[in-house]
């Protein structure tokens, strides 16, 4: 059974992800999906947020707000894309979250192995 290396779950920043993954990923490529994650988990607390607003506004908890909570994202030009293409995970028709960041991680991991 492989052990699992010991880091802080807390505070997991690049330095150690670098070491967690003994190197085979570069600081690069670690900070460019650091940063898809942390504008992908902003995106999502903000819509959330935007949820309780209305939820207070109308004062009860409709399908509306429990849907937003469920699947909305505000905007965020580093992640959301208009014009969504085939990559993309789709939010609309035409607007979607740009998936080429992470999609370059997961090639260049399947590479590495």
């Amino acid at each position: 059974m492989k052990e699992t290396p010991d880091f802080d779950k807390e505070k997991l920043g690049i330095e150690q992800a670098y070491n967690l993954t003994q190197g085979k990923f570069s600081y690069k490529n670690l900070k460019e999906i650091t940063e898809f994650f942390y504008s992908l988990c902003a995106s999502k607390y903000d819509a959330i947020k935007y949820a309780v607003v209305i939820k207070e506004i109308t004062g009860e908890d409709s399908n509306v707000t429990e849907y937003i909570k469920a699947n909305g994202f505000v905007i965020n030009n580093d992640i959301i894309t208009r014009n969504a293409s085939y990559n993309d995970y789709k939010l609309s028709e035409q607007v979607g979250i740009s998936m080429d960041r992470l999609g370059n991680f997961i090639n260049h991991t399947k590479r590495s192995k």
